[in-house]
């Protein structure tokens, strides 16, 4: 085994090279510097499309979010803020006489664009800082998840209509490979796909939306980031060249840190181990997918989902319930018997419900 050694090591190099570059760039994200403000997203949780003294556009990566503005020009008074990817019932908050005089939360206007909505913010007199957020929330809720459309976009309609058929949820979480080669065609054909569903996608990437190993970032933000949706913590952890970035691990450690008194639903592409043992369907380490979930564990996290097969498997990983749910449309391998598929998980005081839900019969 000696003379493979020096082989390994330069293909875990390899696989670390872009992996820490992605972690690096996501540090930058969410936050933007302009001639009249400075804007700044909590966890980097909005990702800016547009900034210009008129308009900030935004594409938000959780249900929950806050934002700061802090102004640098006398000459700004007022600025309108537009979030993508929320739900028409999304609001904000914040002190008396930014967006509303008594500081009551305000619903957007609508754009005519999906799922996005417009507010008109305004600095006070003498106020040079602001800050912003979605009223925390509580309740049972429902979300969905899947990953895998690459070449299956053809056909993603389909799909489209059965996730339609499923207004009670409040979110997709999608598990990496929107594309087939990160080509921006194939980014906006997903885009366009994506438009056609009624609720918002929040997203981590896969393989082959890294492929070009910028684009995804600056489309969708961070490929790695945690949030709390009505007390429920989400994590996104970027595996998508088979490892986590050295960077990665102590924001890893400290979402499991900040999520070990809340239910906690972690989410990533390719699987850190499965049980099929198909197609380098996980990991590179062993040792590292040991300790991801080792850490799961001490941590007490509840739900752990990947894709990246193209199937629907149901395991436990040192006993957290774990889902492949590779169903988006991508080349089909029907391990269990299932071709297109997501999931549907409801979120309960008491319990997570899992169902899988068919898109071929």
């Amino acid at each position: 085994m000696r003379p493979f050694a020096p082989l390994l090591v330069v293909g875990l190099a390899a696989c670390l090279e872009p992996a820490s570059d992605r972690a690096e760039r996501d540090l930058d994200l969410g936050a933007v510097k302009v001639a009249d403000y400075d804007f700044a997203s909590d966890e980097g949780l909005l990702h800016v499309r547009e900034a210009t003294a008129q308009r900030l556009r935004l594409r938000a990566s959780c249900a929950e979010v806050s934002f700061s503005l802090t102004r640098r020009s006398s000459g700004i008074d007022e600025l309108f803020v537009e979030v993508s990817n929320v739900l028409p019932s999304f609001e904000l908050a914040s002190t008396p006489g930014v967006l509303s005089f008594d500081g009551s939360p305000v619903r957007g206007t609508p754009t005519g664009a999906p799922l996005t909505s417009r507010w008109r913010l305004q600095f006070p007199p003498g106020v040079e800082r602001v800050e912003l957020a979605t009223p925390p929330r509580s309740g049972d809720f429902t979300f969905l998840a899947f990953g895998d459309i690459q070449n299956g976009i053809r056909t993603f309609a389909d799909v489209v209509a059965k996730l339609n058929e499923h207004p009670d949820a409040e979110h997709i979480i999608f598990l990496g490979d929107l594309t087939e080669s990160s080509l921006p065609e194939e980014f906006d054909a997903v885009e366009a796909s994506f438009a056609q569903v009624v609720m918002p996608v929040f997203a981590t990437p896969g393989n082959h939306d890294v492929m070009e190993n910028t684009l995804y970032q600056r489309r969708f933000g961070r490929t790695s980031y945690s949030c709390v949706n009505r007390g429920v913590r989400f994590t996104a952890v970027d595996s998508s060249s088979a490892t986590l970035a050295p960077a990665l691990w102590p924001r890893y450690h400290t979402w499991l840190e900040q999520g070990r008194d809340q239910r906690h639903v972690l989410f990533s592409h390719i699987p850190s181990t499965e049980v099929l043992g198909v197609r380098a369907g996980q990991w590179s380490s062993r040792a590292e997918a040991r300790r991801f979930i080792g850490d799961a564990v001490e941590a007490g996290a509840d739900l752990v989902l990947f894709g990246h097969i193209h199937s629907f498997d149901a395991y436990a990983l040192g006993g957290i319930p774990t889902y492949i749910a590779g169903g988006g449309g991508a080349i089909p391998e029907r391990f269990d018997g299932i071709d297109r598929h997501f999931l549907k998980v409801r979120v309960a005081a008491d319990n997570l419900e899992v169902e899988v839900v068919r898109v071929d019969p």
